[in-house]
């Protein structure tokens, strides 16, 4: 019996390391993608949104990573949907978005001017997101964003990029590191004025590609060489082989929360959408 009392211990021993092996695992191991019913929505937002995960980033209190709070606000008769958005990242933005339409791949939404957004984190226990969500908005901002994205009219496909619905972000494929935006940075600093000599760049987040593969980047970064420092927020353009025109590709922004304009002429400068030149 005493044999068989042991036995009994270590196999208990055993399913409790097991246990605490896959708990341990399930909470530290990267991020594995949207699990909710809306990656279609989800993919508007990561591929409108500057800094935009696409997910809650991980909690010191737990290590996990959770989805993204999405949730349907309204429909019109033709489709689109008005929802909203929030999450934890790089910039963590309120944001009510809408999708034009989607098929079985991909999802349609007009560029620049599908989304506003508010400098706020909402909880994610917070419960009722979208009526909460709507509190932070005037009924003539929501209004005003129906009115520039044609809402209850027929769908205008000419006016609309697609992306394809994911769960997860799509990376590009070459890799830029924020090392590879330090000379963007130097340059923005001394024409603007910043005299100091110290590394900027912080950190630099992939957002989005057109269709001929010019990659959009969201990057901040800060000058401690001066008091009081100065911080530097950026919208970036990169070409398909890794090229830029140091003089056009790069945008400060002012507004962190609202930008669509500035993302626009940015857009406009490096032929964003536009067939490359042979």
């Amino acid at each position: 019996m005493r044999g068989y009392s042991l036995r009994l211990k270590k196999i208990i021993v055993c399913i409790c390391v097991m246990y605490v092996s896959i708990i341990t695992s399930a909470c530290t191991s990267p991020y594995q993608g949207y699990q909710g019913e809306y990656p279609e929505l989800l993919t508007v937002a990561m591929n409108t949104l500057l800094g935009a995960f696409g997910y809650y980033e991980a909690a010191s209190s737990d290590k996990m990573e959770r989805d993204s709070r999405i949730e349907i606000l309204d429909e019109d008769d033709y489709g689109r949907i008005l929802f909203a958005y929030n999450e934890y990242s790089n910039i963590s933005s309120l944001s009510l978005l809408i999708m034009q339409q989607k098929d079985d791949t991909y999802v349609y939404f007009y560029p620049n001017y599908c989304f506003i957004s508010y400098d706020v984190r909402i909880s994610i226990w917070e419960n009722n997101f979208g009526e909460i969500a709507l509190n932070y908005f005037s009924e003539e901002d929501i209004q005003a964003l129906k009115d520039k994205n044609d809402w209850d009219q027929e769908v205008n496909e000419s006016k609309c990029v697609k992306a394809q619905i994911t769960r997860i972000k799509i990376q590009p494929e070459i890799k830029l590191d924020k090392k590879d935006f330090e000379p963007l940075f130097k340059k923005l600093a001394k024409d603007t004025g910043y005299n100091g000599s110290d590394t900027i760049v912080r950190y630099a987040f992939y957002c989005t590609s057109d269709t001929y593969g010019r990659m959009l980047y969201y990057a901040w970064g800060v000058g401690r060489n001066v008091n009081p420092y100065r911080r530097f927020d950026v919208a970036i353009i990169i070409n398909l082989d890794g090229s830029y025109d140091e003089e056009t590709c790069i945008m400060e922004l002012s507004d962190l929360f609202n930008y669509q304009d500035e993302l626009k002429a940015l857009k406009d400068l490096n032929s964003w959408n536009q067939p490359l030149e042979s």
